[in-house]
């Protein structure tokens, strides 16, 4: 038992010695610059603006001393929030100082936006926000800081009773935005910021960002600046899919007279404007021009390739003295169906043909070509046995 109450009691002593090391600021102002500061008799430094001194918590004895003055002497106990001291030297022969006038004094409360924020008043640091303070009436400069915020400054006229409420505006931070598309637009919480590559400073925040050109989809990214802060946007190209049907099974497809496939076809293209040309042999082409800004389908109707035939008989065979004219005897027959006239056009491929005049009859299997024009001549001989 007696152990653990010394380990507790050595624990205390280590962790009060820890805090003894800790030091705060004991500020000093004067009224005379380059006097001896003497800290429990010892001389420690000399008197300047705003002189500041770091010392662990603890009651020490200040004298402030120049030549010419009468000392200065006060007791001064530092905590954990510092201290302030004043000392005003008076030169020797005044050993009796003018009575001073009596001067109003005032209550001035400073509020900051930053709890624990440095005021100053008049330069003289004062403590930290919120505070309240007396001060004399008339007029003072508030100031009121802290590390990563600008530095916020009002003066004030005290006749009475004042307020300061201290917003205080957080430093710029380095927004930089870059993007795989060269002179992208840049907007920024909707706002238009300018192009890539960009580099802006903005208060720490949340900001929406958004890269956006032509042919592409919008890159948008959320992001939370509290210091130097990168995004880059890799913009993705834009397409719309394009299908293509036909009326003839496995059509050929050419786009911009390249061969893509064949119907029925899809595919994905960028916003534009294309050739497309279906085709397929014993057809016409089909050929049309596409303006691709969305979802597009193509139903290509192949019109058949027709070939002209035209009936032509010898002058030896026909007979003139015959009534109503020669042509009137002749029929001419397509695949068994009777064609009106001596010409005509027919679908291109393999076809029948039979030539019938009165008793006679002639057929044949005739293969016409897409585009041609043909000439049917009968021919007519007997074979003598």
């Amino acid at each position: 038992m007696k152990r653990r109450i010394a380990l507790v009691a050595l624990a205390l002593a280590l962790a009060s010695a820890a805090f003894a090391q800790t030091k705060f600021p004991l500020t000093i102002t004067c009224n005379e610059m380059g006097a001896d500061v003497y800290i429990n008799d010892k001389l420690y430094t000399k008197t300047t603006p705003n002189l500041k001194i770091q010392l662990p918590v603890a009651t020490y004895s200040i004298k402030i001393a120049k030549v010419g003055f009468n000392e200065f002497s006060a007791t001064v106990s530092v905590t954990n929030r510092g201290a302030v001291l004043n000392a005003n030297l008076l030169p020797l022969a005044a050993q009796v100082p003018p009575p001073t006038p009596f001067l109003p004094h005032f209550p001035l409360n400073v509020t900051a936006s930053v709890r624990g924020a440095e005021v100053l008043i008049d330069n003289v640091y004062v403590g930290q926000a919120p505070l309240g303070k007396e001060v004399v009436g008339g007029t003072h400069e508030v100031i009121v800081r802290a590390a990563g915020y600008a530095e916020f400054r009002q003066r004030v006229q005290v006749k009475g009773p004042v307020q300061v409420n201290a917003v205080l505006q957080p430093l710029g931070a380095t927004l930089s935005v870059n993007s795989n598309v060269a002179g992208a637009e840049v907007i920024i919480n909707n706002n238009p910021a300018g192009r890539v590559p960009l580099s802006a400073q903005v208060p720490p925040g949340s900001y929406s960002v958004t890269v956006r050109a032509p042919g592409y989809l919008d890159f948008n990214q959320n992001v939370v600046v509290n210091g130097p802060t990168q995004v880059y946007a890799t913009l993705q190209g834009m397409s719309y899919s394009l299908s293509i049907s036909a009326n003839v099974q496995g059509a050929e497809v050419l786009i911009n007279g390249n061969p893509v496939g064949r119907a029925p076809y899809s595919t994905q293209l960028p916003p534009g404007s294309y050739a497309l040309t279906v085709r397929a042999p014993g057809y016409l082409d089909y050929s049309q021009t596409v303006a691709v800004n969305g979802p597009l389908q193509v139903n290509a109707l192949l019109q058949p390739a027709l070939a002209s035939w035209q009936l032509v008989l010898p002058e030896g065979l026909t007979n003139r003295d015959l009534k109503g004219g020669h042509w009137a005897q002749i029929q001419v027959y397509v695949d068994g169906v009777l064609q009106k006239g001596q010409n005509g056009l027919m679908p291109s491929g393999r076809h029948l043909v039979r030539i019938v005049s009165g008793g006679l009859s002639y057929e044949a299997q005739i293969d016409f070509q897409p585009g041609r024009s043909y000439s049917l001549e009968p021919s007519f001989g007997f074979t003598v046995r």
